[in-house]
């Protein structure tokens, strides 16, 4: 009997649930995908996760991921999760009052040199540099 009165519950749960249209009304099932994973990248922003993760959330593969991501916002889909990151650690170096060496920690990165290098890249500054380059 309890099982029964569980089951009644979940399935009400379920069902009231908005739908994936609804939560994106207007976008075509491609968008909502990448609307999705966009979505998804923000909740997880201290984990970095393979495309592959974000792709099998979304239910789609990891190539089409990246025909969609491609298509409807020009950019592949390790681009938007770097370009996140890189966003992220923007806003950090400028306005967190974490020292330059906390930042790659707060932001789930496991190795401060791979942090460094890639902002730097992304960039064409240090992060020291470029909260300096702010903060003047």
């Amino acid at each position: 009997m309890v099982l029964i009165l569980l089951q009644k519950l979940l399935i009400g749960i379920y069902r009231s649930a908005p739908s994936e249209s609804a939560v994106h009304p207007g976008l075509s099932k491609p968008e909502r995908k990448v609307a999705m994973f966009k979505a998804l990248i923000e909740q997880h922003n201290q984990v970095h996760n393979q495309v592959g993760w974000y792709a099998n959330r979304v239910g789609v593969s990891h190539a089409h991921l990246n025909q969609v991501c491609q298509k409807y916002s020009g950019r592949t889909a390790l681009g938007l999760i770097n370009g996140f990151l890189l966003d992220e650690a923007k806003r950090h170096v400028i306005f967190a009052d974490l020292r330059i060496v906390a930042v790659p920690d707060h932001l789930g990165f496991s190795d401060s040199t791979y942090f460094n290098k890639l902002f730097k890249k992304h960039t064409g500054i240090t992060p020291g540099k470029y909260r300096q380059h702010f903060r003047e």
